[in-house]
């Protein structure tokens, strides 16, 4: 025969089982701290690509104030080679 039982629980069994992980409260943490994580990372990315242009930007900066003096030695050179040829 199969027994129905349909009283509420005993104070035992409830407090066996304990009051339990909110598994919401665990997962909506998890999804902040990733969303943290990955802003953080975004921020680091954007911050050194900014220092990258800046770099390149530098850079173009002293090749256009190094190309006169490069062709200036580059016509010194050519001249001392004519020279000792002839």
């Amino acid at each position: 025969m199969i027994k129905i039982n349909l009283a509420p629980p005993t104070a035992k069994t409830q407090a066996a089982g304990g009051p339990g992980i909110n598994l919401g409260i665990v997962f909506g943490a998890l999804g902040v701290l990733l969303v943290v994580i990955v802003a953080a990372y975004g921020w680091m990315l954007s911050a050194e690509v900014g220092g990258l242009r800046r770099e390149i930007e530098q850079s173009q900066a002293e090749i256009v104030r190094l190309t006169p003096i490069i062709a200036e030695a580059s016509a010194i050179g050519a001249r001392r080679r004519s020279w000792s040829a002839g």
